[in-house]
């Protein structure tokens, strides 16, 4: 019911934008001194690229707010911010606690293709609902519009495509990046990503691409599925092709046996059952299953304790030489 309220709320704002604030061009903040070496190319009249419109995200991940963006390939753009404390309440004026709420719109300008995976712009202007504080109080909650977190006290934006790489982004920035918490950093972002350089803030949108194709192991990888007391059971010999898949809502890397490799799995899992059997790539311990059962299978999934697309297709990249 909140949602829904909330959503109506939005949409009914957007109808009646004000507030403009526009941007001028004086004392813009510097670009990052890895752009300062490129050529930027002449001043665009949109993003060339054929994603676009995108919906993008602004979020901690945590809590109960956020900021949406949808962004056009001219460079305009609409959101909405909402933020929620159930705690903020007033048992007889507003029991539910509080919402934070602010639709908005703008447009960038001065698109600039600065490499193959970032483009700058500068923010043209942003026109909120509202021009000042409104409060009011609806079905139990007290709703108070706010500004458009995230695009405020911006400026100069970057927009990086998947393709960059993760070094692109400053301790400051990698703290909005959806994949920080995880154990291993993705080479390559993997995600669209658009960063407010003023407030180092940034909006997030993962690449919808497809899967990658099996391919098979490259030159001088090494696989080994090996047992509780160190023998090795199959090598990288037993295995025909590698590809990334989506199984119990989890992406997993899966390995495909030639028929030799078909057989020594199902021997190896039915001399193994109740035990470990560990798969080791160049190294590096990757999985280690307790065997269930006699598996008689052409392919063996590693699940990487749930780990994300990226890091699927990182595994996959490592086993096959590609860099998909």
């Amino acid at each position: 019911m909140k949602k829904i309220l909330l959503f109506i709320l939005c949409a009914a704002l957007l109808f009646s934008m004000g507030g403009c604030r526009n941007k001028d061009s004086k004392d813009k903040t510097p670009l990052p001194p890895f752009m300062n070496n490129e050529e930027h190319e002449d001043t665009l009249d949109k993003i060339p690229e054929d994603f676009l419109p995108i919906s993008m995200l602004f979020t901690t991940g945590a809590g109960a707010w956020s900021t949406e963006l949808t962004l056009e390939a001219d460079g305009s753009f609409t959101g909405v911010f909402h933020d929620s404390n159930m705690g903020e309440l007033d048992e007889e004026l507003y029991p539910e606690g509080t919402i934070y709420v602010c639709s908005f719109a703008g447009r960038f300008e001065n698109i600039k293709k600065v490499n193959d995976y970032t483009y700058s712009m500068t923010l043209a202007e942003v026109n909120t609902a509202q021009d000042e504080e409104m409060e009011w109080i609806e079905d139990g909650f007290k709703y108070v519009t706010t500004g458009p977190y995230g695009i405020e006290d911006g400026e100069e934006f970057l927009f990086y495509l998947p393709d960059a790489p993760t070094s692109v982004l400053t301790e400051e920035q990698f703290s909005w990046y959806p994949l920080r918490f995880d154990a291993q950093t993705p080479k390559k972002l993997g995600y669209y990503a658009l960063i407010n350089l003023e407030t180092d803030e940034g909006f997030f949108a993962e690449e919808d691409k497809p899967l990658p194709d099996a391919s098979p192991v490259g030159d001088g990888v090494s696989i080994l599925f090996i047992d509780n007391s160190g023998n090795v059971l199959l090598t990288e010999r037993e295995i025909s092709s590698v590809e990334v898949g989506y199984l119990n809502d989890n992406y997993v890397v899966i390995l495909n046996f030639t028929d030799t490799g078909r057989a020594a799995f199902y021997e190896a899992t039915k001399q193994n059952i109740g035990k470990q059997i560990a798969i080791w790539v160049d190294d590096i311990l990757v999985s280690m299953p307790t065997v269930q059962e006699a598996i008689d299978s052409s392919e063996a999934v590693i699940t990487l304790g749930g780990a994300g697309k990226s890091e699927a297709i990182e595994l996959y990249n490592t086993l096959t030489g590609l860099d998909y």
